[in-house]
């Protein structure tokens, strides 16, 4: 790859934005589900899930500007935690007991 391709194909640019869309896409699960008037189980706690790990990933990202405790072991515990969380809202959604 030619060295101007790194300049569009930043790969701390590519993980922020990944991070962004996340966030985004738990603000649209979180409005689809008021506008439902909450009729999806678990559907707000796999919005939580995706948002938690957006945030984790990001800090993740950053983590060559923040101390080592925020930038790696803070990130993996939010990016563990909104996992857990984004699976919990899906066995919800599909009657299924969340442990």
């Amino acid at each position: 790859m030619s060295p101007t391709a790194w300049t569009y194909l930043d790969p701390l640019g590519l993980g922020i934005t990944l991070s962004l869309s996340a966030a985004l896409l738990s603000l649209v699960m979180l409005i689809t589900n008021r506008t439902l008037g909450r009729r999806l189980p678990g559907m707000q706690l796999a919005a939580c899930g995706v948002l938690l790990a957006s945030v984790g990933f990001a800090l993740n990202m950053l983590q060559a500007w923040l101390s080592p405790w925020v930038g790696l072991v803070l990130a993996v515990m939010l990016m563990v935690t909104g996992v857990s969380l984004l699976l919990g809202g899906a066995r919800q959604l599909r009657s299924m007991p969340a442990h």
